[in-house]
């Protein structure tokens, strides 16, 4: 049957013609089940049980009246797929007018494609197979005679056959994917494994464009090229064995130069708690305890050994502390003050934010030191001395410690705002560069970068703001048992260490770059290495042309005192403006 004619049928006949199907082995189609439609049954005989390729089954809940408005395909007399008449199945469109049906044939011309405006449906003899159909026709490797890249016509002329060609390509499985016997050959690979785990194996190393085989649409490298390839393959991989090499030795040398410091930590601890700090006042100048000083006080006994070097000089009682601690809760508005500074104070602890265990700590100490110092009160920077201590000791040791160390003459200088005190240390500190770092000490004076842009935040703050937090604290162990001098060499070894990028920067990159050291890339081993050259006592011919800091701050505090103008005094021509400004507002 070549086609089949626009005509009602009746719903039973629909309902019949969607029953189950089965396969036919002989005949490789599908069919319905021979128990259903049969004579007998009551059910209205179908004259031809085979399945009819183009037909969908619908649903059960679907209407039977609904009619099949696509094209069919159907078996030619020897059992080849040919596609089938196409007609129009728009019911109202048939039976307003039977006379005026047209079958939509492939026999007809290519010019004579008709499209059936009322319904909907576009007749063409190229018509889209649907997915049935090309399930039960094609394959994944179906030859190009067999499958539906060609389909052969049946036309009036038997001896005539048409070729047509489908619209759709038919790819192989698995096309695109890419195979796991393929990721397991022995050769070069684009990418990786999908779920590789490298482990540091240099195996898994992604080659980049370093293929074994090209693709087939490229042409094939030649016996030059892939040798090539190869040898930059191993080349690559030779490099990164060493690498991992290196890196396993540097590993290695790290956990042993880091289980050495332990040890030596653990030993230093043991001569602090066992031999020095029972007799502090024998041994606190013998020269053990003073290279076990330099080498940096064990975490241990670090707060003792402050205590007792500060010492407590203004008779702070337990009794005083308290006092200034409830009087200090009880005024909320100078806390506020406090409280925005503290929040900023060594945040990447946080313990020294809101709702960290040392914030009320910290706001009571300088809240009370405010209340005990009132010409003073509290000063920005303030909070990282005052949190360097309460890292290392009680809250009432603690506030004796900060309450003294602000005695001491620098920091009452700089904390008080004496300008006359202040000036006196930036001229000395100026004549200490230039004796020690001449060369920087010119560059920093013609780009007009005067000691005050960076020193001042230096000296507030007693480096805590700029240096990570284990050198700072090596930077006080020293400090207290030299004095302020140590922060001047402090300083001085910062800009040695430095001085060959500072001498290739201009006034802007200067002042950041001091203003903003590079932290994450200091070491106190490297930072003490640049100061201890300035420990040395200047012996000989040295003796007579260089002082050290302590002697050139004494020789100008006598000068001014003895009434001479410290505009007069000798110092950088950058020096001397800033001098002028300074003494002008006093």
């Amino acid at each position: 049957m070549a086609g089949r004619n626009c005509s009602q049928s009746s719903s039973l006949a629909t309902v019949v013609e969607n029953l189950p199907l089965t396969y036919n082995t002989d005949t490789k189609s599908l069919d319905r089940t021979p128990s259903l439609g049969t004579e007998g049954s009551g059910s209205p005989q179908i004259e031809n049980n085979k399945f009819r390729r183009g037909h969908i089954r619908r649903s059960s809940y679907e209407s039977a009246q609904i009619q099949l408005n696509f094209a069919r395909r159907i078996t030619t007399a020897n059992g080849t797929p040919a596609l089938a008449s196409t007609q129009c199945f728009d019911e109202s469109f048939c039976s307003s007018s039977m006379s005026a049906r047209a079958d939509c044939s492939s026999s007809s011309s290519s010019s004579q494609d008709q499209h059936c405006s009322d319904s909907g449906v576009f007749c063409d003899s190229n018509s889209k197979p649907n997915s049935l159909d090309r399930q039960s026709e094609l394959s994944d490797f179906d030859e190009p005679g067999t499958s539906a890249d060609s389909v052969s016509a049946n036309t009036s002329d038997s001896s005539v056959t048409t070729t047509t060609k489908s619209r759709f390509f038919n790819f192989p499985k698995n096309l695109f994917s890419r195979k796991e016997k393929d990721e397991q050959k022995n050769g070069w690979r684009m990418f990786g494994s999908k779920n590789h785990n490298n482990n540091h194996n240099p195996k898994h190393l992604v080659t980049g464009l370093i293929l074994e085989e090209r693709p087939s649409g490229l042409p094939s490298k030649n016996a030059e090229e892939a040798a090539q390839h190869k040898q930059m393959y191993l080349n690559i991989l030779e490099q990164a064995k060493k690498k991992e090499i290196r890196a396993e030795k540097e590993r290695q040398q790290a956990n042993i130069e880091r289980k050495r410091l332990e040890e030596q930590a653990a030993a230093a601890c043991r001569v602090w708690t066992e031999q020095i700090l029972p007799k502090w006042d024998e041994m606190r100048d013998s020269k053990r305890c003073r290279e076990l000083w330099w080498q940096g006080i064990p975490a241990k006994v670090r707060g003792k050994v402050w205590s007792l070097t500060i010492g407590n000089e203004i008779e702070i009682t337990q009794e005083l502390y308290e006092t200034l601690i409830e009087q200090a809760v009880m005024d909320k508005s100078k806390l506020e003050d406090i409280s925005l500074d503290a929040t900023r104070t060594f945040s990447t602890l946080g313990i020294f934010q809101k709702d960290g265990p040392y914030y009320e700590h910290l706001l009571k100490l300088l809240g009370a030191y405010s209340l005990f110092r009132p010409h003073i009160g509290y000063v920005q920077s303030m909070t990282f001395i005052a949190s360097v201590l309460l890292l290392q000791l009680e809250p009432y040791p603690a506030f004796i410690a900060f309450a003294n160390l602000l005695e001491r003459p620098l920091q009452s200088a700089f904390f008080g705002l004496k300008q006359p005190q202040m000036t006196e240390y930036f001229i000395a500190y100026d004549r200490y560069l230039e004796q020690e770092l001449p060369s920087l000490h010119r560059h920093l004076d013609k780009l007009d970068v005067r000691p005050d842009l960076y020193l001042i935040e230096w000296t507030f703050a007693i480096f805590a703001k700029s240096l990570p937090l284990d050198i700072t604290c090596r930077i006080w162990d020293v400090y207290f048992r030299d004095g302020e001098e140590f922060l001047f060499k402090t300083a001085l070894g910062i800009l040695k260490m430095y001085e060959s990028k500072l001498l290739a920067m201009d006034f802007d990159d200067c002042v950041e770059f001091l203003t903003k050291l590079p932290a994450d890339q200091m070491t106190g081993a490297d930072l003490f290495r640049n100061i201890e050259p300035l420990m040395r006592p200047y012996n000989g011919e040295s003796a007579k042309s260089k002082k050290c800091f302590s002697q050139i701050f004494k020789e100008i505090d006598e000068r001014v005192n003895s009434g001479q103008n410290m505009q007069n005094l000798k110092m950088s021509k950058s020096l001397s403006g800033f001098v002028g400004d300074m003494l002008s507002e006093t």
